[in-house]
């Protein structure tokens, strides 16, 4: 069970809405034999975020299918600054969770499945990643993007949603 967060700023100068998917946070999957695409993921897609939870019941390298799920967020808070929180807890069966608050309001309250079976625990990654930029035909409408990150902090099983959500003043220890 790990705790993460981020500030982040989309100027909207440089952040057009564009149909096609993007990731700007990532857990990703890293099985000692196989990828996927990640288990817990942040995007942007037409204008809005939103949440894309993956996994798998039973061992993804021998049988590569998942479940994916969508969690619509609302519309994307451009020219502004907006506060991230994560809890998550990467498990492929039913002791899995996910919490998630954006600027102090819990937003996504998911308990299951949320990881592959038979991958290793996901490693955390911010950045743009449009992997439509990768190859010819895609539907994305737009080819650059600028995207702030501010104030990021990671906390273990010890810490605690006071250290994390809004109106906290304590700062969590580096582990």
């Amino acid at each position: 069970i790990r705790w993460y967060a981020w500030s982040n700023f989309f100027p909207a100068a440089t952040c057009a809405v564009d149909p096609a998917e993007e990731i700007f946070s990532q857990w990703h999957d890293k099985s000692p034999n196989c990828s996927t695409s990640p288990p817990l993921a942040f995007e942007m897609k037409n204008g809005r975020y939103r949440v894309v939870i993956r996994y798998s019941l039973t061992a993804y390298c021998s049988n590569p299918n998942y479940v994916v799920q969508y969690f619509d967020l609302g519309p994307i808070g451009y020219d502004k600054w907006n506060d991230w929180v994560v809890n998550y807890n990467p498990q492929y069966n039913s002791s899995g969770f996910v919490k998630i608050w954006l600027n102090g309001q819990l937003v996504v309250n998911y308990s299951g499945p949320c990881h592959y079976n038979g991958s290793w625990f996901p490693y955390w990654k911010l950045g743009i990643y449009k992997w439509l930029w990768m190859g010819s035909g895609s539907s994305s409408t737009t080819s650059q993007r600028v995207y702030y990150v501010d104030d990021v902090k990671t906390g273990d099983n010890t810490a605690s949603q006071s250290t994390f959500v809004s109106g906290s003043t304590t700062t969590p220890t580096n582990q």
